[in-house]
């Protein structure tokens, strides 16, 4: 493409970029208007509110992500999974 060529912007190009913002203000407005919701904690978490059963929580959510990361390596170095080939 050369210098004095022009891009030619179509109005459907714009679309995304003008409704984003607006949709996102809507999204978190409704956020807001919910207020807060208690889910209450299922196994394997517990609902204690203590620094243990906080821990335990983190741990196993770190257990989870390491599991899963393995998971991914191994799909990679098999080639199941080629779009993240480093």
């Amino acid at each position: 493409m050369s210098r004095r060529e022009e891009r030619i912007i179509k109005p459907a190009h714009l679309l995304l970029p003008l409704t984003s913002p607006v949709i996102a203000i809507l999204l978190i407005l409704g956020l807001i208007n919910i207020g807060e919701t208690q889910v209450p904690a299922g196994p394997p978490f517990q609902s204690v509110n203590t620094t243990s059963a906080g821990l335990y929580n983190v741990t196993i959510i770190i257990v989870i992500m390491i599991i899963a990361t393995y998971a991914i390596y191994r799909l990679i170095r098999r080639g199941l999974i080629r779009h993240l080939r480093l």
